[in-house]
């Protein structure tokens, strides 16, 4: 229990991707365009919340073909 409670620590306190863009944004373009930054996120990380918690991704990743077309999109992402 004490190795994850110092883990959920570490990860509060770090800054993660979404601090550090938003921090870039607010800084190269000013408060309008953070705010509308930090606006998206929040959308975008609420929509994905809720398609975990309907059980939309679940029933999206039980289809063999959707799961690969998923798969093949995010490596080309990546890559």
């Amino acid at each position: 229990m004490f190795s994850f409670a110092a883990a959920v620590f570490f990860l509060i306190i770090t800054p993660g991707p979404g601090v550090l863009s938003t921090a870039g944004v607010g800084s190269g373009f000013g408060v309008k365009a953070g705010s509308l930054y930090v606006a998206g996120l929040w959308l975008g990380n609420n929509l994905v919340g809720l398609a975990v918690v309907s059980g939309l991704t679940a029933a999206m990743l039980a289809e063999p073909m959707i799961r690969s077309v998923l798969l093949y999109a995010s490596v080309a992402y990546l890559l």
